[in-house]
């Protein structure tokens, strides 16, 4: 059991409470030593000196006059003590209060013995010339006993610093965790709204940097995209004008040469695509209603590939069209590319995800390289064989799950072969639905 929570919410609130309950210990201590002890020892200092006088005056009246005195005496000090709002004492303060009284008493040579009686009257038992007598004496005085009132305000106080110190920490916390929601958002390349730079200064300072660091960064991307698109332009200029060269030199040059020089040149073109892709794939495509299974036998049909579906009922799915069948096409043509058949492509829909599998038999990658192989440019081992690529095939997959709010992750396969697993957010309602 985890008792020092991991938020700053959690863990500023746990400490206002601690302070104010620590805060609230520490007044009480201050009351008890310099406010009720005095007090109390004031109060059991007159209350045994009007038991030493009353002794005293027992002790010089007839047994008589002992009963008709104490008689009177208990019924007018019982009609005191009617008059008072008595309730509950504090325990504690009447054991100090008996505790001195009897020691005072004691130091007359006056041994007394205390009672107290339902209704929170104190009965104290005197020995006068071998008899007893029980008087009523009221224990506290109204002026000393807790009211409701002030125990309810007390309360009431601390509730409200409570309710003050959570509401103070929350109004600190709400911009921290959109701040935290925003900078996710921009991890996974999807843009967002500018904060709202109101609140402490801190607090606007944080909001305020943030909101022109992603100014900043959408400039460098259109930049970017900018750059790249005049890049492949001049690049592919060029190219088209080797393969016009070459097809005019088909007749008369080796034909084993000239299919190189072809191959190549689609190699080239297919790079320059792959980076293009990666610049900017789904940076500007609105969602729309998918069916992820519909689409994957229109990938599969066109690419006329050999893979065997397993598809699970599922819903649609608000995705980028396009971008998406980009991650299709990827996953495809890299297992084709890399290892070995059989081929298959499965979904299933549970626990709110639609999980969607892709699976061969190839040789498989090294243990070590798993965790690496998503990162751009990175090119597993050579045993999986095939052409050499860009090593941003899996890279733009994964930047396009991601951008769905999605995760992927691959596995090495038992007999062989690896598993590609993408995984994607049901809406609320369906997601419920299928947990139940």
């Amino acid at each position: 059991m985890r008792l020092w929570p991991r938020s700053l919410l959690g863990r500023n609130v746990l400490l206002l409470v601690a302070l104010i309950v620590i805060g609230q210990l520490i007044a009480g201590i201050v009351f008890r030593q310099f406010v009720q002890r005095p007090f109390v020892e004031r109060l059991a200092d007159r209350l045994a000196t009007n038991l030493v006088a009353i002794e005293s005056g027992l002790k010089g009246l007839s047994p008589a006059a002992r009963e008709q005195f104490v008689a009177t005496f208990n019924a007018v000090s019982n009609q005191q003590a009617s008059r008072q709002e008595v309730g509950r004492l504090v325990l504690p303060a009447e054991r100090m209060l008996m505790r001195r009284a009897s020691e005072v008493l004691n130091e007359k040579g006056i041994e007394v013995t205390w009672r107290r009686d339902p209704g929170g009257v104190f009965f104290v038992r005197l020995n006068v010339d071998q008899d007893t007598y029980w008087l009523y004496t009221p224990g506290f005085e109204a002026t000393m006993q807790l009211p409701r009132a002030a125990l309810f305000s007390w309360l009431a106080g601390m509730l409200l610093a409570f309710l003050g110190a959570y509401l103070i920490q929350r109004r600190i916390n709400r911009p921290l965790a959109q701040l935290v929601k925003a900078s996710q958002a921009i991890g996974q390349g999807r843009s967002v709204s500018p904060l709202a730079e109101q609140g402490p200064k801190e607090i606007a300072d944080v909001c305020r940097s943030f909101n022109q660091m992603q100014q900043q960064l959408v400039e460098q991307e259109k930049q970017r995209e900018l750059m790249l698109a005049g890049v492949t332009h001049d690049l592919r200029t060029p190219l088209t004008k080797m393969r016009l060269a070459t097809e005019m030199v088909a007749a008369q040059a080796d034909a084993t040469y000239i299919d190189s020089m072809v191959r190549s040149c689609n190699q080239i073109d297919a790079i320059i695509g792959q980076f293009t892709d990666f610049a900017g794939v789904g940076s500007s495509e609105d969602t729309q209603p998918v069916d992820v299974n519909e689409l994957i036998r229109e990938v599969v049909d066109d690419a006329e590939a050999p893979f065997a579906l397993d598809l699970d009922d599922c819903p649609p799915l608000a995705l980028r069209r396009r971008a998406f069948k980009r991650l299709l096409l990827n996953l495809i043509e890299n297992a084709e590319r890399y290892a070995s058949p059989p081929f298959e492509i499965s979904t299933a829909c549970a626990a709110g995800e639609l999980v969607l599998q892709v699976k061969d038999r190839g040789p498989g990658i090294e243990q070590s390289q798993l965790a690496n192989i998503m990162r751009p440019f990175f090119r597993g081992n050579e045993a999986r064989g095939g052409p050499p690529g860009s090593g941003l095939g899996l890279a733009i997959a994964s930047r396009i799950v991601h951008l769905e709010q999605g995760h992927i992750d691959l596995a090495l396969r038992e007999g062989g072969g690896l598993c590609v697993r993408v995984s994607l957010p049901l809406p609320a309602r369906v997601g419920n639905q299928s947990m139940v």
